[in-house]
């Protein structure tokens, strides 16, 4: 067997270099999203939000409305889903993944079309058909809430932001 008599030290220079501004760079950057404020984009509140009866037998309604959603950083962001699940007069009615991604701008709000078809008559976890039946019938409000969670790519990270949001829709669609 042979004897290494020596082991090269550190490599070229220029090795070192780039390794030294690798880490500077990334610690600059990690100060930066630290103290100067980097937050995650929020969803603020639905807007027009409308119930639009589909039929009647079996009932399905859709929901349309505009998810309003806010990023306060200085850098864009994309969101890549959501995930939610969607309540009526207190009880599940359905869940929502939407995969799209959207590009949003730096320090801005932007609103995201939301269209959500839920058939309840065939639905095991509404146990109140009856109950927004006599809405739907009687053009009362209907008390719904959105629960789960938004997905942002930021800097090539992804996160998940966790929303709830509660409202009452008007039944007076034209």
């Amino acid at each position: 067997m042979g004897v290494v008599k020596g082991v090269a030290r550190g490599g070229s220079w220029l090795f070192k270099i780039v390794g030294f501004l690798v880490v500077v760079g990334g610690l600059g950057l990690f100060i930066w999203w630290k103290f100067f404020g980097v937050k995650y984009p929020e969803f603020v509140r639905m807007v027009n939000m409308k119930p639009q009866l589909i039929s009647v037998l079996p009932l399905r309604i859709q929901l349309n409305g505009n998810a309003l959603l806010h990023n306060p950083n200085p850098l864009g962001a994309t969101l890549s889903r959501m995930e939610f699940d969607v309540m009526l007069e207190g009880y599940k009615a359905t869940h929502v993944v939407q995969p799209e991604a959207i590009d949003i701008g730096a320090n801005s709000d932007f609103m995201i079309p939301m269209q959500v078809a839920i058939g309840l008559d065939d639905n095991e976890s509404v146990k109140n058909v009856n109950d927004i039946r006599k809405a739907l019938k009687k053009n009362h409000a209907l008390k719904y809430k959105l629960d789960g969670e938004l997905f942002f790519r930021l800097s090539g990270a992804e996160i998940g932001v966790p929303f709830a949001y509660s409202d009452e829709m008007s039944l007076n669609t034209p």
